[in-house]
Formats: structure tokens, sequence, C-alpha cells
């Protein structure tokens, strides 16, 4: 509202995460909060657009942070499945998600608005179910 009240064009982006997307156990409430911010974006580019003003988001899927490292091996566990099930063979990182970031509050993207942008590695572009058979 500030940008608006001051007659500054610009750019918001926000970080949803795919568990807005997709169902995932255990995660109703933060898949719920998550859809409700992708929802925000839309609403928001539509009644913020006119100002001048871009809103977008992206929406990671799980990336290798010191928290997620940590609630991985707290389980017993590491996040090495993540890098099995995405088509790059790798797991995602905070500069991958911050790279997404600049794009989208860059000029580059001046006339992207009320987006969300999967960054997952190529997960959700692949079918529902793991295809093991898949040769390298």
């Amino acid at each position: 509202r500030i940008m608006i009240e001051d007659g500054t064009p610009g750019s918001i982006a926000m970080v949803a995460s795919v568990s807005g997307i997709y169902a995932a156990p255990l995660h109703g409430a933060y898949g719920a909060a998550k859809a409700a911010l992708m929802s925000l974006v839309r609403t928001m580019s539509q009644e913020w657009g006119r100002h001048g003003i871009r809103v977008n988001a992206v929406a990671p899927d799980g990336i290798a942070t010191p928290r997620m490292k940590a609630a991985f091996e707290a389980r017993g566990s590491d996040m090495s499945h993540l890098a099995r099930d995405t088509s790059l063979r790798r797991a995602g990182t905070p500069r991958d998600i911050a790279g997404v970031l600049v794009f989208l509050v860059s000029e580059v993207a001046a006339f992207i608005t009320g987006q969300t942008i999967i960054v997952d590695g190529g997960t959700n572009a692949a079918l529902p179910h793991k295809m093991d058979t898949w040769e390298d």
C-alpha cells in the first residue's frame, strides 16, 4: 500500500511451496497457507497492476537448507532421495530459489505478474509415479 500511496512502481516476489499445489501427508495447514499465498499473488497482481506493481511467487520443492538437512538427519535419513527424484538429479539449493526471485523482481521480468513459478528440478514435469525403468 505504501508503494501505491507513493506512486512507486515495482515488484513483489513471495515464497510459496509445491505443498500449496500437491497434497502432502501431515502438511494440511502448511499446504493450505501456501495455496492461499498463491491466490493472494494472483489477486494482488490484478489489484495493483494498474499502479505498475508486479506480484509473483516461487514454489520450491524440498531445498537442501540447513534446517531441512537437520530435519532429515533427526529422522535418521538424508536428502539423497530428492536428488534421485528430480530430472536434474540433484537437490535444490537456496541459490536456486534466490536466482528465480532475483529474476522476478528484475526488469527482465517486466511483463510477468500473477505467476507462481515452480522451482523443483523438474519433479512436476514427470508422471505422478516413479519410473524406475527409465534408462539414463
